[in-house]
């Protein structure tokens, strides 16, 4: 049996469909010591964290909650580009109209991540990480978007 499941190849087309089925049934978790794959996620976006407040000139009260929402749409957002999946923003002109600083900020906060990763995000993920940073900075302080310094 083993034997007959070595010898067996997948169609290109079908391996990439099952592996992308995989992938989705797991449940990343960004304190799971047992995942080494969450582990370096959730220290990538920590970084990602503390490299926004430098660049914004801003800090989070509550830094563990935005990290949090940040892994758990990065992990997402990596599988996403690994497979070359898209999606619709219908906000991206607008974030890229009224809050440009914001989404420069973010821009640069994200260059280690994509290096580490070895991706580059479109600029529709990039745009939704940049609105998740927005509202936590919107949220705490009342920010409007020409406070965030670059």
């Amino acid at each position: 049996m083993q034997e007959a499941l070595r010898d067996w190849s997948w169609p290109a087309g079908e391996l990439f469909g099952l592996t992308l089925l995989i992938s989705l049934l797991r449940h990343p978790q960004p304190a799971d010591p047992d995942c080494a794959d969450d582990r370096r996620l959730s220290q990538a976006v920590e970084r990602l964290v503390r490299r926004f407040a430098q660049l914004s000139g801003r800090t989070f009260s509550q830094e563990d909650a935005l990290a949090e929402q940040l892994f758990f749409h990065l992990s997402a957002a990596l599988e996403r580009c690994h497979f070359h999946m898209g999606i619709d923003s219908s906000l991206q002109s607008e974030v890229e109209e009224k809050y440009p600083s914001l989404l420069r900020a973010t821009r640069a906060a994200m260059i280690p991540l994509e290096a580490e990763y070895r991706i580059r995000f479109s600029r529709e993920e990039m745009g939704l990480i940049a609105v998740i940073f927005g509202a936590w900075l919107m949220q705490e302080t009342d920010l409007q978007e020409k406070q965030v310094v670059w």
